[in-house]
């Protein structure tokens, strides 16, 4: 699964945008970023990055973003 494939994914699972950001920074969304070549996965909070995760390529983080969201979607 790359970046394209997850935001499919997130569409035909009607997944709202406004809980996640792929390839930026957004307050209060759970974001996936590359950064320094490493994948990461966190929560931005006031400028902050809770819970980290980091991923050495493309596929794990999105199988892995997409398991976050869902997850967090389910604890709201």
């Amino acid at each position: 699964m790359d970046k394209l494939e997850l935001i499919d994914a997130f569409k035909k699972l009607n997944i709202p945008k406004s809980t996640y950001s792929i390839d930026y920074v957004n307050n209060e969304t759970l974001c996936l970023i590359m950064e320094n070549g490493k994948w990461i996965i966190f929560y931005s909070e006031k400028g902050g990055r809770t819970d980290p995760e980091y991923f050495d390529d493309e596929e794990s983080a999105c199988k892995a973003f997409l398991y976050e969201v869902q997850d967090m979607l389910n604890h709201l």
